[in-house]
C-alpha cells in the first residue's frame, strides 16, 4: 500500500509530476508499505546551506532519494546540461544530478546516526521523465529514463537490491520510527499554549521587576503596593535573596499564617540567614524575649 505525504495537485514541475505518477498500482497493491515525500527539504545538508530531495521513499527496505530531472538533458565530458534550442540558450549544470541525489543520500546517513538508527538502507537515484539517458559506463548506475524497459516500481526494487551490505530489512518498529522521524507530527493543544505564553508573561515580569528592585537597592526602605497574585511575595524574596547574597540576614513578616508557613517550608534552605514569622507570632515571640506581658 502506497501513502503520499503531499499534494500531487501543487506540483509544478512536469518532470517531477510524472514522476509522481509512475507510483501508480504496481506500489499501491504491493503488499508491503510505501511512503512516499515529495520536494523534502534537509536542513541539515552535508555540503549545502539547505538541500531536497524531490522524492524520498521509505519502505521495509530502507530510504531511496530520488532526484528527477525533466526536459531533454545531455552529457558530454562528463558535464550535463540541457542543450540549445529555438528559443533557450544551452544550460550546464552546476551539479550532476547523480552528485545531487548523493549529497541528500549521506545527508540523511548522517541524520540517522545521530538518531541511533543504523540498520537503515540507504540508496540514491536519478529519474530522466523527458529524455532517453542511454548510458553505459561506469560512473553512474541507478537511473531511470522514458527508454527504460520495465516498470518504475521493478526500477524502484532494483535500486533497493543494489550493493545492500549487510543491511536487512527493517522490521516494523524500526520502519514507524524513521518515519516518525521524517514527519514529526506536532499538534499542541489550545490551552498548552495558553498556559505557556502566561508562564512566560510572568516570568518576564518577574525578571523585569527584580531588576527594579535591584536599581532600588541603595534605598534601605521600599513600599510595593499590588492586588493579590501580583507577585509582592515574590519580589520580596527575591529581594531579600539579593541581600543574603551580600552577607546580609531577612526578616519575612506576613498576616497571612499559611502564607508564612508555605513561604518557611519552601525556603528551609535559607532558615539561618531568613526568618519568616506570621505578623502577631513574631510581635509575640519579640515581647516574650524582652519579659512583656502579651496582655500589656
Amino acid at each position: 500500500m502506497l501513502q503520499k505525504f503531499y499534494n500531487e495537485k501543487f506540483i509544478r514541475n512536469s518532470g517531477e509530476y510524472k514522476v509522481n505518477q509512475l507510483f501508480g498500482d504496481d506500489f499501491l497493491y504491493d503488499n508491503q508499505d510505501w511512503y512516499v515525500f515529495h520536494s523534502y527539504p534537509i536542513a541539515e545538508h552535508a555540503n549545502k546551506r539547505q538541500g531536497e530531495c524531490d522524492f524520498l521513499v521509505l519502505s521495509k527496505k530502507g530510504l531511496l532519494i530520488i532526484e528527477v530531472k525533466g526536459g531533454v538533458v545531455n552529457l558530454k565530458n562528463g558535464k550535463f546540461y540541457f542543450p540549445a534550442t529555438k528559443y533557450k540558450s544551452k544550460k550546464i549544470f552546476d551539479e550532476s544530478p547523480f552528485d545531487q541525489a548523493d549529497g541528500c543520500r549521506y545527508s540523511l546517513i548522517n541524520f540517522l546516526k545521530k538518531k541511533k538508527i543504523r540498520n537503515c538502507y540507504i540508496q540514491s537515484a536519478v529519474a530522466f521523465p523527458d529524455s532517453p539517458f542511454q548510458y553505459e559506463g561506469v560512473q553512474y548506475e541507478n537511473f531511470w529514463h522514458m527508454d527504460t524497459q520495465g516498470s518504475f516500481y521493478d526500477f524502484i526494487q532494483a535500486c533497493y537490491a543494489n550493493d545492500r551490505g549487510t543491511f536487512g530489512e527493517l522490521n516494523k518498529s524500526e520502519l514507524q520510527k524513521v518515519l516518525k522521524l521524517l514527519n514529526p507530527n506536532i499538534s499542541p493543544s489550545d490551552a498548552e499554549v495558553r498556559i505557556k505564553a502566561n508562564l512566560n508573561r510572568v516570568k518576564s515580569r518577574i525578571e523585569l521587576n527584580t531588576l527594579i528592585l535591584e536599581g532600588l537597592y541603595d534605598n534601605p526602605r521600599l513600599l510595593m503596593q499590588g492586588p493579590p497574585g501580583s507577585g509582592k511575595s515574590t519580589y520580596a524574596l527575591e529581594y531579600a535573596k539579593k541581600k543574603i547574597a551580600e552577607g546580609k540576614k531577612g526578616l519575612y513578616l506576613t498576616y497571612n499564617t499559611l502564607l508564612a508557613d508555605s513561604i518557611h517550608q519552601k525556603h528551609r534552605d535559607l532558615k539561618d540567614q531568613l526568618d519568616v514569622f506570621a505578623l502577631w507570632s513574631f510581635y509575640k515571640s519579640e515581647l516574650e524575649k524582652n519579659n512583656l506581658s502579651t496582655k500589656d
